[in-house]
């Protein structure tokens, strides 16, 4: 019997915890609101994947369990995600599905791979 993964590795992905006001106010200038796809890519492809390749420095195997753990709860969604996704002190507010953000996390974790295999 496998492990499931563990919700809690997705916290990391909303986190802007560790940014500055300055950053915090820089990185809401590139998202139009929550339900902006292409601002909330660029977000994450400007903070979150490298505080994630940061972090995989210090704690190798971290955005492979990020990966896993996003992949199965995006299969399943069965997880807190509203606590999750603001666990992390977001920069923004969910889209109106907040599997959505975890969706677009996957798109730039992970191009051209699907979530669903």
């Amino acid at each position: 019997m496998s492990k499931t993964p563990d919700y809690n590795d997705l916290c990391e992905l909303s986190a802007g915890y560790f940014l500055s006001e300055e950053r915090r106010a820089i990185a809401m200038e590139w998202v139009d609101g929550p339900d902006d796809e292409e601002g909330v890519k660029t977000l994450l492809r400007r903070i979150t994947v490298p505080r994630l390749n940061q972090i995989e420095q210090t704690q190798p195997g971290t955005l492979a369990r990020v990966k896993e753990a996003l992949r199965y709860h995006l299969r399943v969604r069965d997880f807190p995600v509203e606590d999750v996704y603001y666990g992390g002190e977001p920069v923004v507010d969910h889209p109106q599905d907040p599997y959505r953000y975890y969706e677009w996390a996957w798109e730039v974790l992970a191009p051209g791979e699907d979530w669903r295999h």
